[in-house]
């Protein structure tokens, strides 16, 4: 079976229900961390903890919690994913994509969010990409990725957790008191989700039916950054036909 058509008009498509999602997802964001979010922003205890990381990175107990510290470590790696998945399609859209998904990177979901809300997912792949772009969909950098993950899994020494209670419970502790960590987690919720839904896109692109991209989006929802990482490391080529 081809891969679909999918629209070549100079004018993005309408917006849709889609996009409404993404519009109450950045809105809840925005009412947690101002509102609901336990913890202040700025307190002294986030400061303490952000310069203890800083200064001591190689160290997952800086962190005050080995989950945490392999959270924050994730941030390094979704915005590239994030970058693979959305620069492709940024031709025709309403808003130019660069700016946002480089604001991603030290912004999360706050700086995507408004890309996002008005993205348009039916615009062809631009056949001429830059080569900084070429360079971030190449296998070589999917496999970079895909390496880095494998160092955080080991740098965050979760594998010598024994006591998976208490290191939960150290995490929880952390989540409820410290707006920095709660709203960091939130925030890579969302990024997490966002690049699940544009792996699923992508892969419609690419051929798959509907049936097996959205069952593609779900293996991303539930392997977080590891499921895109491998889908952009095994995917076809956007030439490629797939038969059903």
């Amino acid at each position: 079976r081809a891969k679909p058509v999918l629209s070549t008009a100079d004018e993005p498509a309408p917006l849709s229900i889609v996009n409404a999602a993404y519009g109450g997802a950045w809105a809840s964001l925005l009412l947690y961390a101002f509102g609901i979010a336990p913890g202040e922003f700025g307190a002294a205890s986030d400061t303490a903890m952000l310069q203890n990381i800083i200064s001591n990175p190689a160290d997952p107990t800086s962190a005050g919690s080995l989950i945490w510290f392999a959270i924050f470590n994730l941030f390094a790696v979704i915005p590239v994913v994030l970058a693979a998945l959305l620069l492709p399609t940024a031709k025709g859209q309403r808003l130019p994509a660069t700016p946002f998904v480089l604001g991603s990177a030290f912004a999360g979901f706050f700086a995507l969010g408004p890309y996002m809300i008005t993205r348009s997912p039916e615009v062809e792949p631009d056949g001429d990409l830059p080569w900084v772009v070429r360079s971030i969909n190449s296998r070589v950098c999917a496999a970079s990725i895909l390496t880095f993950l494998v160092a955080i899994a080991f740098t965050s020494q979760l594998y010598t957790v024994t006591d998976w209670g208490a290191e939960t419970t150290k995490f929880a502790v952390l989540f409820s008191s410290s707006k920095f960590v709660a709203v960091s987690c939130a925030d890579l919720f969302l990024l997490c989700s966002t690049a699940a839904f544009l792996a699923g896109e992508d892969a419609t692109e690419r051929g798959l039916g509907h049936a097996s991209s959205n069952q593609l989006t779900a293996a991303c929802l539930v392997l977080p950054v590891l499921g895109p990482a491998l889908w952009l490391l095994l995917r076809p080529d956007l030439d490629a036909d797939i038969e059903k």
